[in-house]
C-alpha cells in the first residue's frame, strides 16, 4: 500500500507543468490591425465584409446590416446568426457596426465551431466575430 502511494506521488511530480492560460490569446483566425487599415474602409461593417469571407452578410433594402450567417450551413433554429462581440460583450444591433470607426479596433478574431462555443457558450455555435478595440 505504501509503495503504490509513493508511485503515484512520483508520477504526479514528473508531469510537465501546464502553461498559464492567456485570456487575450486568439483562438481562431485573426485579422490584424494592419489588415484592417489596408481595407481603406470607413466603418467596421465594410471592414468585416472585406476581410472575413467565411460568413455571409445580409443587408436590408435600405442597405442597413441585418444579419451575419455562417456560409455553407443551414439550420432549423431561428437564431442561427454568427455572434458579434465587442471586447467580450455581445453586440445586439449589428447595425452599429456602420458607425464604428476602424481606427478604434486593434484586431478581429473569427472563431467557428468548438472554439466559439468554448469561449462564448452554447449560443455561439454558429461562430463568433470578436472585435477587440484599442481602448479596452
Amino acid at each position: 500500500m505504501v509503495a503504490a502511494s509513493a508511485l503515484l506521488l512520483t508520477v504526479a511530480a514528473c508531469a510537465p507543468p501546464r502553461a498559464p492560460v492567456d485570456p487575450d490569446a486568439p483562438r481562431g483566425e485573426v485579422v490584424t490591425r494592419e489588415a484592417i487599415e489596408a481595407t481603406g474602409a470607413s466603418n467596421m461593417w465594410d471592414v468585416l465584409r472585406r476581410t472575413v469571407r467565411s460568413v455571409s452578410y445580409m443587408t436590408g433594402t435600405d442597405g442597413r446590416p441585418m444579419a451575419i450567417r455562417a456560409r455553407g450551413r443551414s439550420s432549423l433554429r431561428t437564431d442561427d446568426q454568427v455572434l458579434v462581440v465587442v471586447d467580450g460583450l455581445r453586440l445586439e444591433d449589428i447595425g452599429l457596426l456602420q458607425s464604428m470607426p476602424p481606427s478604434t479596433v486593434e484586431r478581429i478574431v473569427v472563431m467557428s465551431g468548438i472554439e466559439a462555443t468554448t469561449a462564448f457558450g452554447i449560443n455561439a455555435g454558429d461562430g463568433v466575430i470578436h472585435i477587440i478595440t484599442r481602448n479596452r
